[in-house]
């Protein structure tokens, strides 16, 4: 690892030939069995990752997960401007309930709410309740991306928090993780693990493969622990989940927006795959 950290220090040409070249053999007391059979090469691990960020005095907390798998968190120094973002399309109660409870489910402060809502004479009584929160109210109009767009040109914030109507913030300090992370050189869109009412996972990242986008990890167990740790650590991803996801504000603008003549998901799709062809990681914090 330390090797690889200061060769990355140098270069960024890294490449994987996607071919079996060699093998190792499983006996006993070796990591190629068991990865847990020498401790000692976890920490040697984290070491090596607290001194690749010491150089590039950057203030992380580096955690190991499971063995040789790290989970590096970005500890900010202030909280910078975020904008969550819902699309409210059925249940007025459930959002309503998520933004009174929002302030004790997070720790994060800096941020405005902005609900885009269908039909919003027939439930403007029931949206009283959100006037006292300071939540801007938006009625929707036919093409909700073109809105979407809009609300980005005229935020001043520097981040955007895409947030479903139905969801509900279990990390105390999800939105510090996910801007930390966000704010990194090429860094992408940053979403999260979506679990079920079950407490089964039911998106993380996808697949495009030429016939289809296959979900990784569909109903796995929420503390599995994934493919070599996959659902433990930060990966990246072409493509991530779009009920809880955010992306740097100025990120979307030189992206030239979301694509007006795609649905809702599919325009979130597209914007993933566009920041991955431009070299940006899309990453999922588990």
């Amino acid at each position: 690892f330390d090797l690889f950290l200061r060769i990355s220090s140098i270069t960024d040409k890294f490449y994987h030939i996607a071919k079996i070249l060699y093998h190792w053999r499983m006996i006993p007391g070796s990591t190629a069995l068991d990865s847990g059979s020498k401790n000692y090469a976890g920490i040697a691990g984290k070491k090596a990752l607290d001194n690749y960020f010491e150089k590039k005095n950057l203030n992380v907390q580096v955690d190991i997960m499971v063995h040789t798998h790290y989970y590096v968190e970005y500890i900010m120094k202030n909280e910078p401007r975020v904008e969550i973002l819902i699309n409210v399309q059925n249940d007025v109660k459930k959002v309503i309930d998520l933004c009174k409870e929002l302030p004790e489910r997070i720790s994060y402060r800096n941020y405005t709410i902005t609900i885009i809502i269908e039909n919003l004479d027939e439930k403007k009584t029931a949206l009283s309740a959100l006037f006292d929160l300071k939540v801007r109210i938006i009625k929707a109009d036919k093409n909700i991306i073109q809105m979407v767009n809009k609300i980005v040109a005229d935020s001043d914030c520097e981040y955007i928090l895409f947030l479903d109507e139905s969801a509900e913030i279990e990390t105390f300090n999800a939105v510090e993780q996910m801007v930390g992370q966000a704010a990194q050189n090429n860094m992408g869109a940053i979403g999260c693990k979506i679990l079920n009412h079950k407490n089964f996972v039911a998106e993380t990242g996808y697949y495009l493969t030429r016939n289809a986008l296959l979900p990784l990890y569909h109903l796995a167990g929420r503390d599995d622990y994934g493919i070599y740790g996959t659902l433990l650590v930060p990966n990246a991803f072409r493509i991530i989940e779009t009920k809880c996801f955010l992306i740097r504000t100025d990120l979307i603008k030189e992206m030239n927006y979301f694509n007006t003549s795609l649905s809702i998901i599919h325009s979130y799709f597209d914007m993933f795959i566009r920041l991955d062809y431009k070299k940006y990681k899309n990453v999922i914090l588990p």
